[in-house]
């Protein structure tokens, strides 16, 4: 079986979200009829509740094998519902996607030994410079296409770079392999200047960034994260992606309408206060814990909103 990618991934979450919403108006007119003695619905939506949970735990085994060689997996009893699946998502395309960045960052720094302007060399790096926008502009947890491909190293550009860098460490082979790959996206010429040498790096390669880093961070933050270790630096990014995730849930509330900005208030202050000192913690555990009950609160009043709307729709539906 094909393992699934991170766009499959994400479609599912969504696929299960929608149907948690439409068991749960499926419920509520359960509940309704049960009042009155009425079982008629009973069998449809234990069928319901055994597709949902089958399904919920194919995802969560498919995202724990996904997010796997990305990153170590907490404790898995921990793990009971979407809310606790989804940062292993979000932290292997944040992973992605800042690798997939690098890539193309390297790719910038490569040039012609003889001719400044030697057009096939100019033409790719202006692919390379338009994707990195591209998928600089890509928000998480949602991640570009062609990302996965560039972290992997299989995408074009990807394999470009591996020739210009290690051509002297290349055994005819591998040589062999990948000459259609950059032949046919780039031409013959720029594979061929590749690999007699007329390419070369510029300047030394730069390290792998945070790349949904704020560009607020002041000096002194700067000068304090460059010290710290990998893990601490991994572990705020992965609070700041969350952040701004479910800052974007509470938009997406206010803007439909579902909750009141009042009702939010205790929310947003612990959310700021979670941000603004981020740079004066290296443990994180507390904020993920706050956080992970606050989007369990949205979600809930997401899903009280919605279930007399579901259940108008439904009632509506039938009346036809």
């Amino acid at each position: 079986m094909e393992k699934p990618d991170h766009h499959q991934l994400s479609a599912n979450f969504q696929e299960l979200r929608d149907l948690c919403l439409d068991l749960s108006a499926g419920l509520s007119s359960l509940a309704f009829d049960l009042q009155k003695g009425e079982l008629r619905e009973l069998e449809a939506i234990e069928a319901s509740i055994g597709a949902l949970r089958q399904k919920y735990e194919s995802l969560k085994k498919n995202v724990i094998a996904f997010a796997a060689p990305y990153q170590s997996i907490p404790d898995l009893g921990a793990i009971t519902s979407l809310v606790t699946l989804e940062p292993l998502l979000l932290a292997v395309n944040q992973s992605l996607k800042a690798a997939a960045l690098n890539v193309l960052d390297q790719v910038g720094f490569i040039r012609h030994r003889e001719q400044a302007d030697f057009e096939p060399l100019l033409a790719c790096l202006s692919s390379a410079s338009e994707l990195k926008q591209a998928i600089a502009q890509v928000s998480l947890p949602d991640l570009h296409p062609e990302a996965g491909a560039l972290a992997e190293g299989t995408h074009p550009l990807a394999v470009f770079m591996s020739l210009v860098r290690d051509r002297r460490q290349m055994k005819e082979e591998k040589i062999a392999k990948i000459q259609d790959v950059i032949a046919g996206t780039f031409g013959n010429l720029l594979f061929i200047a590749a690999l007699m040498g007329k390419l070369t790096l510029e300047g030394k390669e730069r390290k792998i960034q945070n790349v949904s880093e704020p560009d607020t961070v002041n000096t002194s933050e700067a000068a304090m994260t460059a010290s710290e270790p990998e893990e601490v630096l991994e572990q705020r990014q992965i609070l700041q992606d969350l952040l701004t995730m479910t800052q974007m849930k509470i938009h997406k509330l206010l803007k439909n309408g579902l909750v009141r900005e009042e009702e939010l208030e205790r929310f947003v202050a612990a959310m700021k206060e979670m941000e603004s000192s981020r740079y004066r913690k290296s443990d994180f555990k507390e904020d993920f814990r706050q956080l992970q009950a606050i989007r369990s609160e949205l979600e809930d009043i997401e899903n009280k909103a919605l279930t007399p709307r579901k259940r108008m729709e439904r009632t509506e539906s039938l009346g036809r």
